[in-house]
């Protein structure tokens, strides 16, 4: 029997934004771009819940905070590539729609996974997974294509568009007067009803963040009750590569 991921072995698959939704498995993805806000308390909790998952890291990160990258790896979680500077890479910020911007090419893209890559093996002395994920969720046909020839595999969050619902968590949101703010509640809700009356959370990849700017309602503080409700129904919690190997005969 031989592992492999069965994206890496199917080009036009370059980006994956959920598993098998016939499997009571998800995986609980977070980014850390600039600050480590709730980094450490969110280790904890994976580790008094014996989890494993994917973290997506900037190189500025990792530069930051070595010795916390360090513990994530030491304590088994898979680290994927989130770019060195988390630059735009198109132009949706300023028109909603992904053209990719005029200063980003193939060598720009190419030079930000590789430095952060470097870096990872520097603090770590571990190979970077070859998922990664792009800053604010910024792709297209073009940039896809530009990461898998640097050996990568774009891993997005699952979205149902025809429900309007998503696994974004939308922790990131601040401010209370936006039409996207969610309480810490509000966003378990989310979560653990997202397609309630489908699949459910089935081969779900949730998108949470290390860091927050929040005061309060701090979206980490419900992770623990996450992860007890969705394993109470039979889910359990994997790596994205988990959910990515298929198992086949020579």
């Amino acid at each position: 029997m031989k592992k492999c991921y069965q994206s890496l072995q199917t080009p036009p698959l370059l980006d994956i934004a959920r598993g098998d939704i016939e499997k009571k498995e998800l995986s609980l993805t977070f980014d850390g771009g600039a600050e480590d806000g709730a980094a450490k308390e969110i280790l904890e909790i994976l580790r008094k819940k014996s989890i494993k998952t994917t973290i997506f890291l900037t190189g500025e990160f990792i530069k930051k905070y070595p010795e916390l990258v360090k513990d994530m790896a030491q304590d088994g979680h898979e680290i994927g590539n989130h770019t060195f500077s988390h630059p735009h890479l198109t132009t949706y910020e300023k028109d909603f729609k992904h053209m990719t911007l005029q200063e980003v090419d193939k060598e720009f893209l190419s030079n930000e996974l590789k430095e952060t890559a470097a870096l990872f093996k520097e603090a770590t002395g571990k190979e970077m997974s070859h998922l990664w994920r792009a800053p604010y969720g910024e792709i297209n046909k073009e940039i896809l294509a530009w990461a898998f020839e640097a050996g990568y595999i774009h891993i997005s969050w699952t979205t149902d568009k025809k429900k309007r619902q998503s696994l974004d968590s939308l922790d990131w949101v601040k401010d209370e007067d936006s039409t996207l703010y969610l309480t810490a509640d509000e966003i378990k809700e989310k979560i653990i009803n997202f397609d309630k009356n489908g699949n459910g959370v089935n081969g779900g990849i949730v998108l949470m963040h290390l860091g927050t700017e929040r005061q309060t309602q701090e979206a980490h503080k419900k992770l623990e009750d996450i992860i007890d409700t969705l394993s109470s129904q039979g889910y359990r919690f994997v790596k994205v590569s988990q959910m990515l190997v298929k198992n086949q005969s020579r």
